[in-house]
């Protein structure tokens, strides 16, 4: 049923002649697909009127139609249904139908000429060769190519042309939203069948279906039909409507009673046949809907329902599936389970995404599971547990979310035109690739907005509004946005990054970077032996310079060849100017990628890490933070293989895994106010960073004492402002905890202790201790940054 609604979906617009097609310009060149897709279009329409019974009237009468009001008519409608609230935007996002484009295909039709002097349609129909109705295909095909703008998106929209004239066609009665009574040779909107019609529609374009003045603005479309045919006093052309409508399955016709005739005069002393169909009810009757499957109770019912849809192909039954699974997770008493659950369910949905063909359904598939995540996040919040565990689990939620979100936008991601050489591809992104991009995007992060958790939230920021551009090649590749696509993504304030999504990994490039008159993404893939993920080498060139800095940060994801078991034995290297290093990413097993942020681009990938220290016991409390802050290259142990947990942390050293944390830029950072920090120290560009930033200060005026160790209530100060300064939480926390020592807490130190015990950063020492003069630890410092990595 699912698929008779989209294929109904899209024929309401093949009804306005169905297409994107044809402003005039520059040509493309279209494939062969293209061309194969267009002329089976055209062939249908021609075979419809060749056995019509009288092929040569019936095709003059089309001609006379579209050459004359017909045209009128059509435009009239689709600026009708067009009206209401998303309505325009929802047919856009369907065929990337408008006005412009209608009116430049009904341009075509009438005007198309093969060398004969007649009516395109006419020749075809009666003396047409394969070759004529290949030529006609070619530049059906060519200037369809032209308007939109992508060969892979023109070849989708034409096949699914193809396929709702087909599946209009073979409906009854009880669908056509239009008749013709041959009694009062007048035509007329057929309710019933129109209801019916409406009704499949419901949860295919969504909103502009279900608004209900998008609903009156679909039957007033059809009623301008109906009132713009019977308008016409030529009778050729009235014909032409009647014969066009039935060829394009939208109209049953309802027989005068036998008068021994079959024909219909026309203009000019020639005669047309009606072209009669089956006797139809006087009220056709409500067709029988399917069995809904039932609904599942448990998320392995859930989860096995998904299984047998994404076996048998049935992508577009993905999001009937997922509707179901916030009610289940609901009654999970057991958060643990709830979330293992949800991300097995959300990773099984994610890895076929693509496979989803309608940005709606997409739109609807990322809804539902927003509210399965919203509910998860509502039952952690109910749990008895500490603020730091209710912490980690919501920021881990927030991560899978993001890349819920980017692997949606890879989904719908626009494919521009490309020029292929033997070892590197460009695709060039045209305004028209933007404004289609932007479009989706919309639709896609609207879907999100049931997540309402202030945590998961930050997903959407992390995520943000991404135009997605798809680059499907193994090779060096060039994506290059010339002066009217930067202005088209410059002119929507909501944007904020451009997608770029390869085979390897999708790169989130920050609006803030996209400026001149070209900007040129590249990503470049690289051999690594033994890696876990394709390395990829990427840079940005804006105008003629490579981009060296970010405002923003760059977000990676890398995506892994094969699931991971350990995220603390995986590590991301960055390779620049011939050396390796490990740099921060978090793992989200939704998309089983890794996700990073950059200030600075070079080359990364995903690779194994299995370093352990001989005094970190694999039982101890601190055991996976201290693996996890080495595998993320924020701080190593000491060359006889130990790593000293209970050892003290240096201000130096803090100083050190603050900047590396957080990527602050170090670059050409000076300070002069402290005795004991030298330009020739290890240790001076990071201080220099953190003093400059507002981060840190002395322990006098001018003394920074960076080889003291560093307190707990140092330690919150500066891990709070880092995180202030990133953007990652609000600095407006007012003290209320409720330690035995609290008074024992400095008056400067009250506020940033506050901000990360609310923020599950930070705990006490013991159930009823800060200890905020105390020394941190290294595996307490380990458990703080892991923490703080998250937010």
């Amino acid at each position: 049923m699912k698929n008779l609604r989209r294929f109904l979906s899209l024929a309401i617009v093949a009804m306005f002649l169905v297409s994107t097609i044809f402003a005039f310009g520059q040509s493309l060149q279209p494939s062969q697909k293209c061309i194969d897709t267009a002329k089976n279009l055209l062939q249908q329409l021609v075979t419809y009127v060749k056995n019509s019974g009288s092929a040569t009237q019936t095709a003059e009468v089309i001609s006379k139609f579209i050459s004359g009001s017909g045209r009128t008519a059509l435009i009239n409608a689709f600026n009708q249904i067009s009206q209401g609230p998303g309505a325009a935007q929802r047919l856009k996002d369907t065929l990337g139908l408008d006005t412009t484009t209608l009116s430049s295909l009904l341009d075509w039709m009438a005007g198309y000429q093969d060398g004969s002097g007649k009516s395109w349609f006419v020749n075809l129909v009666t003396s047409g060769t394969d070759a004529a109705l290949t030529n006609a295909a070619t530049d059906f095909a060519t200037k369809y190519v032209t308007t939109v703008g992508d060969v892979y998106k023109a070849e989708y929209q034409l096949d699914k042309i193809n396929a709702a004239i087909l599946a209009f066609r073979a409906t009854s009665g009880d669908y056509k939203p239009l008749k013709y009574v041959e009694a009062t040779n007048q035509f007329d909107v057929n309710t019933t069948g129109l209801n019916n019609l409406i009704n499949l529609l419901n949860g295919v374009l969504g909103n502009p279906v279900q608004n209900q003045q998008n609903t009156e603005n679909i039957k007033a479309a059809f009623q301008s039909i109906v009132d713009a045919v019977n308008s016409i006093a030529n009778t050729d052309e009235k014909l032409g409507a009647k014969a066009l409508l039935q060829a394009l399955g939208l109209l049953y016709v309802e027989s005068a009673p036998s008068t021994g005739g079959g024909t219909v005069p026309s203009t000019g002393g020639t005669t047309a046949p009606t072209t009669t169909q089956p006797t139809q009810p006087t009220q056709p009757t409500q067709p029988t809907q399917p069995t809904q499957p039932t609904t599942p109770t448990t998320v392995s019912e859930i989860s096995k329902q998904l299984d047998d849809v994404i076996s048998q192909g049935k992508f577009d039954q993905i999001d009937d599936v997922v509707k179901a699974l916030p009610s289940v997770l609901t009654t999970e008493k057991d958060i643990n389970k709830a979330v293992s659950s949800l991300k097995e369910v959300t990773g099984k949905v994610a890895a076929v995404l693509s496979k989803v063909s309608n940005v709606s359904e997409v739109k609807s598939v990322v809804s539902g599971l927003a509210n399965a995540i919203n509910t998860v996040a509502t039952n952690i919040q109910k749990q008895s547990l500490s603020t730091v565990e209710k912490t980690l689990q919501l920021e881990s939620l927030k991560f899978e979310t993001a890349g819920l979100l980017l692997k949606a936008y890879e989904a719908v991601a626009v494919t521009p035109q490309k020029t292929e050489e033997a070892n590197k591809v460009t695709f060039k992104i045209s305004a028209n690739d933007i404004t289609s991009a932007i479009s989706k995007a919309s639709e896609v992060i609207s879907g999100a907005q049931a997540v309402t958790n202030s945590a998961i939230k930050k997903s959407l920021n992390l995520a943000g509004v991404s135009v997605a551009i798809n680059a499907p090649a193994n090779k060096d590749t060039s994506i290059v946005l010339e002066k009217d696509a930067v202005d088209k993504i410059k002119s929507d304030s909501k944007v904020t990054n451009v997608l770029v999504v390869t085979p390897a990994a999708n790169i989130a490039v920050p609006t803030s970077v996209i400026s001149a008159d070209k900007v040129e993404i590249k990503v470049t893939p690289k051999q690594v032996s033994n890696a876990l993920s394709q390395a990829v080498d990427v840079n940005v060139v804006v105008g003629d310079k490579v981009q060296e800095k970010f405002d923003k940060a760059v977000v990676l994801l890398l995506k892994l060849n094969n699931k991971i078991s350990d995220e603390s034995k995986v590590a991301v290297y960055r390779v620049s100017d011939g050396k390796t290093e490990i740099v921060p990413g978090i793992y989200v097993s939704t998309t089983n990628s890794f996700l990073v942020e950059r200030k600075s681009l070079s080359t990364y990938y995903v690779g194994d890490y299995n370093k352990t220290y001989s005094d970190v016991d694999s039982k101890a409390w601190y055991y996976k933070n201290v693996q996890l802050i080495s595998a993320k290259g924020i701080t190593d142990g000491y060359p006889d293989g130990t790593f000293r947990p209970n050892n003290n942390v240096t201000r130096a050293e803090f100083a050190k895994m603050v900047v590396e944390t957080f990527q602050f830029d170090t670059t050409g950072q000076a300070v002069s106010k402290f005795e004991d920090v030298k330009e020739s120290d290890w240790f001076y560009s990071y201080v220099a960073t953190l003093y400059n930033l507002g981060i840190i200060n002395g322990r006098s005026e001018t003394k920074f004492a960076p080889n003291a160790p560093v307190t707990r209530e140092e330690m919150a100060k500066m891990i709070s402002l880092a995180l202030v300064k990133a953007g990652k939480i609000s600095a407006g926390a007012i003290p209320t905890y409720t330690f035995n020592d609290s008074a024992q807490i400095s008056a400067w130190a009250k506020q940033y202790v506050a901000i990360v015990v609310e923020n599950g950063i930070m705990e006490g020492r013991g159930s009823s201790t800060f200890a905020p003069k105390a020394n941190a630890t290294r595996a307490e410092v380990a458990t703080v940054v892991v923490r703080a990595l998250v937010k």
